[in-house]
């Protein structure tokens, strides 16, 4: 006899299919004829046919776009059943049999929306609609790897879980499960996305301002001849621990010393110690020190052209001058009181322990104060130009800086706190003479011009020009070649160490040195090793093993994936690849995928891979079930 499949309810035939085992025949129902269960019987066959078998048409009539709208509406009822059930294994009553019976019940409806589910998506109508879902959320959300990372992995946690639940706990590990998930195959996805918008960054030559400032420096690196590294270029970036740490480092950094010590370089005519003579000597490092100087000297003249524009307009327009009669006053003291007298009886000037102060940051400064102070008392009612004012003031003030200095030291004698005094007494005077021109003449004629004229020269020299050329490094750097001078630098390494400490002070003199003295400049203060290097004199340490290894294991714990990227980077096949200009570009380009329209279409088309990636990981995982 025939099976009666018309008696069996829909969980029975699923049963069927699952076991593979056919329930023993039945015999017809009371009043049924033999043909009337044979035909029932049929219908019966083909549908359970219909299960088993995936090449039959399981639409049910559905037309594929109101399947697609299924595929959307299942999306969202996964999170909204996700959140509502975490809601309920929440708020579990302690009964333990109320507790069981809500659960048993929860399970119950997860079976049932699970194996609707996976009806629903053997078609390709509901699967496209659930798949547009997922990509529209993967699309809305920031064109950023970690936003797409973020947003799968609170998805997956909000959906609930392919298995029965069997109280919190379990269920928020499930679900954490599910969020790692999420994310983790979301990231895998990902990179190519993110790789591909560096690609078409480094082919656009478009860089952030992160990347765009490295590339400059490796174009300044180029043009000194000073090959450059990832850690060269950004020590920030995610390599250049290891870079440092690794073999392979230190002879690299003596490539770079000895390629920047011969850009440095230069021949200079260097006087005799009787000054008769000059000899042609290569001097190290003189190419930098006369960026420093060359810059400074500039610095002034563009300082000392507003104080000259200033007096042709005091000149032309028949302004009252400034009169320096307090330092006039205090110069003429100065000169008289400290100045000692040759065999001749006359003023020693030069031997001026106050002067001398000043001479030794500024020589002209010094002269056009002594002839101040030796000119007739009837000449300071003429006037004097602010450029000759404001040129002593601001050696009077670098001066005075020094001497407070040296006063503060253990040890320091009358003669430095009396230098003290008086150049604080010169400083005053000269700030007096100009201040009270300033409050009077200029401010009061109501000439605009004239005051707009007078605070930009006073603006300038103050903001600019004395924060860029004055203290020890200018000073040094003045007095002539290596060894040459007691008062100047005497080791490359001195005048490097310096330097590198006026950071603030060379950004004030970088506009006023040539192209080749910028570059040179630039990768010194931002190559760290071979800075560091230059001012010590001493090569670079070479990487120990044992400080190897704690790097390399501490790195393994933290971040595999960067520890394979220092690892590749000191392979040489591979550090030849990454030293490549293309190479650079890549690492350094905009990302032109990132919150870009460009980019939300690849996070969006990137969830048909990531599905299937998810199904592969839950069959190789032995899951009962792919992801709805």
């Amino acid at each position: 006899m025939a099976i009666d499949y018309s008696q069996l309810t829909e969980e029975d035939l699923d049963r069927i299919i699952a076991g593979g085992e056919l329930p023993s025949a039945g015999e017809p129902a009371p009043g049924q004829g033999l043909a009337a269960v044979q035909n029932r019987n049929k219908a019966a066959e083909a549908l359970v046919a219909s299960k088993v078998n995936p090449e039959t048409d399981n639409t049910y009539g559905w037309p594929w776009y109101a399947l697609a709208g299924a595929g959307v509406g299942k999306f969202a009822d996964d999170l909204a059943s996700g959140v509502s059930e975490l809601g309920t294994m929440a708020t579990l009553p302690t009964d333990p049999a109320a507790k069981e019976k809500i659960i048993n019940q929860l399970n119950t409806e997860r079976r049932d929306r699970e194996r609707v589910g996976r009806e629903l998506l053997s078609t390709t109508g509901g699967m496209a609609g659930n798949l547009g879902a997922e990509a529209l959320v993967a699309a809305v959300a920031p064109a950023r790897l970690p936003a797409q990372v973020a947003t799968q992995g609170a998805m997956g946690f909000l959906r609930a879980p392919h298995r029965d639940t069997k109280g919190l706990t379990g269920e928020l590990v499930n679900r954490a499960a599910g969020a790692l998930e999420g994310a983790g195959t979301a990231a895998a996805v990902g990179v190519p996305v993110v790789g591909f918008g560096k690609l078409a960054g480094a082919m656009a030559k478009e860089f952030g301002p992160r990347g765009q400032q490295a590339m400059d420096l490796e174009g300044a690196a180029k043009r000194v001849g000073v090959p450059s590294s990832l850690r060269d270029l950004d020590p920030s970036s995610e390599i250049a621990g290891f870079e440092g740490a690794l073999p392979g480092r230190a002879k690299f950094v003596e490539s770079q010393e000895e390629a920047f010590r011969n850009a440095a370089k230069a021949s200079k005519a260097v006087p005799s110690s009787t000054g008769r003579s000059t000899t042609d000597r290569v001097l190290e490092g003189e190419k930098v020190r006369e960026a420093v100087t060359q810059s400074s000297d500039a610095l002034r003249q563009q300082g000392s052209l507003k104080w000259n524009e200033l007096d042709s307009y005091i000149n032309q327009n028949q302004v009252a001058p400034v009169i320096p009669q307090r330092s006039y006053d205090q110069a003429q003291r100065i000169l008289n009181q400290y100045t000692p007298t040759n065999k001749a009886g006359a003023l020693d000037v030069g031997n001026n322990p106050i002067l001398a102060r000043i001479d030794y940051y500024d020589p002209q400064a010094a002269q056009t104060l002594a002839q101040m102070a030796q000119a007739p008392k009837t000449a300071v009612q003429y006037g004097a130009p602010f450029s000759n004012l404001h040129e002593i003031q601001s050696a009077v003030g670098k001066a005075l800086g020094k001497a407070r200095k040296d006063a503060s030291a253990p040890g320091a004698g009358h003669d430095t706190r009396q230098a003290v005094r008086e150049l604080e007494t010169m400083y005053a005077s000269i700030s007096n003479d100009v201040d009270n021109w300033l409050a009077t003449t200029a401010k009061k004629s109501g000439n605009t011009e004239l005051t707009e004229l007078a605070n930009g020269a006073k603006d300038f020299w103050r903001d600019v020009v004395v924060p860029g050329t004055s203290g020890r490094l200018v000073a040094k750097s003045k007095k002539g070649p290596w060894r040459q001078n007691p008062q100047a630098y005497a080791e490359p390494s001195q005048f490097y160490s310096d330097l590198a400490k006026s950071k603030t002070q060379i950004e004030e003199l970088m506009g006023y040195m040539t192209p080749e003295q910028q570059d040179l400049v630039r990768v010194f203060n931002e190559f760290p090793d071979l800075q560091s290097v230059l001012r010590s004199g001493t090569p670079h340490p070479a990487a120990s093993g044992a400080g190897m290894l704690t790097n390399v294991g501490g790195m393994m714990l933290g971040s595999p994936l960067q520890l394979v990227k220092g690892v590749m980077a000191h392979t040489p096949i591979v550090k030849d690849v990454m030293s490549h200009p293309a190479s650079k570009q890549l690492y350094f380009a905009k990302n032109l995928a990132e919150n870009s329209p460009l980019g939300r279409v690849g996070y969006g088309v990137a969830q048909r891979p990531r599905r299937d990636i998810r199904d592969w990981e839950r069959r190789v995982l032995g899951r009962s079930a792919p992801n709805p």
